[in-house]
């Protein structure tokens, strides 16, 4: 039930914010992250992640909601937000590159996730509406449950297309 609950309040979050945006994208991305924990740094997680985004053309925060899964199901979620510190051009092509602080909020194994991120990529205009998106990024945090702490790294690549309208 809290799960639910903080998957409803996240996607609430989420559609209020881009609800003031002018030029709005949205899109869908899959990737794959490892994960690594303090329960045992020799050991980590592969798993494979998918998600939606939202942007504003003309503002530099984007939006996203990220699920990662393994062969067991769904493992996390969350509410993911990017600053882009800069979109510069690559001499005078539709191809430009990112990067910039964030943040995630989330539930991973039944805890609590927050963690900052620092995001970089491509992303190239297709055509006047659509953009074809590639992101790596380095996560760090923690998982807060009831009586316990625990460290968490993540690193995920993404890739994915995102429609203006």
């Amino acid at each position: 039930m809290k799960c639910k609950l903080a998957v409803f309040l996240m996607l609430i979050l989420t559609f209020k914010t881009f609800a003031f945006a002018n030029g709005k994208a949205a899109g869908f991305k899959v990737g794959v992250e490892n994960s690594f924990s303090e329960e045992d740094l020799s050991d980590y997680d592969f798993r494979f992640t998918a998600g939606i985004d939202f942007k504003k053309e003309t503002f530099p925060f984007l939006f996203a909601l990220d699920f990662s899964f393994d062969k067991k199901g769904i493992q996390s979620f969350g509410l993911k937000t990017d600053y882009w510190i800069a979109n510069p051009v690559f001499k005078n092509s539709a191809l430009h590159y990112f990067y910039g602080p964030g943040f995630v909020l989330g539930v991973e194994k039944e805890k609590f996730l927050a963690m900052v991120c620092f995001s970089l990529g491509l992303n190239y205009f297709i055509s006047y509406n659509t953009e074809w998106v590639f992101t790596a990024a380095a996560e760090g945090g923690g998982l807060f449950g009831l009586s316990s702490l625990e460290g968490i790294v993540k690193v995920p690549f993404s890739s994915g297309v995102r429609f203006y309208f």
